[in-house]
């Protein structure tokens, strides 16, 4: 049995986990239609709940199961009846029954620096994730990496009508337009706040008190538990946003991140099968696909582009050895990157080094048969040697005598 204070969504899939169980013979014949209105699909792609979700996932991987929103009846028909008989606008009653709800806060200080976001569902269920920032930041950019890493993570799980509350009036003004933004860091960020926000079929942003906004303030200053649902940002979120927005020609990637984010699976059923087993594990972290699995690190997905640079870093730059074969694959998984052809790229990439191949240990000796040499006759020669003497062992024995037979010259 779970305990009270488990997540709705991990009841929720444990439940299809059990149901799968129970109906092993019909998920394995036929497509599986889950009707919820939670967003289960991104629960199971997402490493910031517990790690018994990930086997969980795994398992289910392989059924072909499709997740179909489910809406309210009682709702619908309330909302049809509102919308044919009041004159003022009927969008708040429809919204209303799907806004989410996101606490943020951002921390700057000598001893803490980060983040903390506090998602709530229309049906209560809780998320929380906390961000550690490992660049020079003042307070009021921390506050909007916490509201941009909090509106990332309410998109990752397709929310579109959502209520942002966050203690840091600054913000909140420039974001609703009642102050001028003049500082050139702040514009950039705020420039990318509005990018995030249009993406919001109904957005709100409300400041409140710090006293009403204590889960995020704990996150954002003391950070959780569990390591791997705590991110790290190198630099600004607006320098990532522009390494994202280049375009990248098509590669192996796209079809995973194409699942993880839109749900979209080819129409052959042995393809999406097999698409499915490879996404269970991957999972979609701010616009970066990672690999997981139970014994390492999460290792991060890399393009072909990206792994020349990786591969060029590795091998021949300030700390590399030239290193070639298994030893450099080695070493590129245990800087964290992956990808599916990275023995054969390796391989392909050492011999395309001049360095490696005007150093390589080459045999200059002239090619030749082989001429086996034999003695006229077997056990024609013996050699005994005596050893010893020896600590006394059992039996009195002192001394080791080893007979060796000279085969050959």
């Amino acid at each position: 049995m779970l305990k009270v204070d488990t997540p709705t969504l991990e009841k929720l899939a444990l439940a299809l986990l059990v149901t799968a169980r129970k109906l092993r013979p019909y998920f394995q014949s036929h497509t599986i239609q889950v009707v919820t209105d939670q967003p289960l699909l991104k629960i199971l792609h997402t490493p910031e709940v517990s790690g018994r979700v990930l086997k969980w996932s795994n398992e289910l991987g392989e059924y072909d199961i499709k997740y179909v929103p489910r809406t309210t009846i009682k709702a619908q028909a309330l909302t049809d009846f509102v919308a044919e008989l009041s004159t003022s606008e009927p969008s708040l009653a429809r919204h209303r029954t799907n806004l989410w709800s996101l606490h943020v806060d951002g921390a700057f200080g000598l001893q803490s620096q980060g983040a903390g976001i506090f998602l709530t569902s229309p049906m209560g269920a809780t998320l929380h994730q906390a961000v550690t920032l490992q660049f020079k930041a003042t307070n009021n950019q921390a506050e909007y990496e916490a509201l941009i890493a909090g509106l990332n993570f309410a998109l990752s799980m397709v929310v579109k009508c959502i209520q942002v509350f966050s203690d840091s009036q600054l913000v909140v003004n420039q974001v609703n337009r009642a102050f001028e933004t003049k500082d050139k860091v702040l514009k950039k960020y705020l420039q990318q706040a509005q990018s995030l926000i249009s993406q919001f079929e109904d957005f709100s942003l409300t400041h409140i008190p710090r006293e009403e906004n204590q889960v995020a303030d704990r996150l954002a200053k003391v950070g959780l538990p569990d390591l791997r649902r705590t991110q790290v940002f190198k630099r600004p979120s607006f320098e990532c946003a522009k390494i994202h927005s280049k375009e990248h020609p098509p590669c192996w990637m796209d079809r995973i991140l194409k699942y993880l984010k839109d749900g979209t699976q080819p129409d052959n059923r042995q393809e999406a099968k097999k698409l499915k087993l490879d996404c269970a594990k991957h999972t979609f972290i701010n616009e970066e696909l990672y690999r997981r699995s139970y014994v390492k690190p999460l290792t991060k997905c890399l393009r072909p582009e990206e792994a020349q640079e990786v591969m060029e870093v590795v091998h021949k730059e300030e700390c590399g050895t030239h290193a070639r074969g298994r030893s450099l694959v080695m070493r590129i998984l245990r800087q964290g990157f992956f990808w599916p052809n990275i023995h054969k790229d390796v391989q392909v990439f050492v011999e395309k080094c001049s360095q490696c191949q005007y150093y390589a240990d080459m045999h200059r000796q002239p090619v030749g048969y082989l001429k086996p040499i034999n003695s006229s006759w077997p056990f024609a020669i013996w050699g005994l040697d005596f050893l010893g003497p020896m600590l006394t062992a059992m039996g009195n024995y002192k001394w080791i005598l080893v007979a060796i037979d000279y085969f050959t010259k």
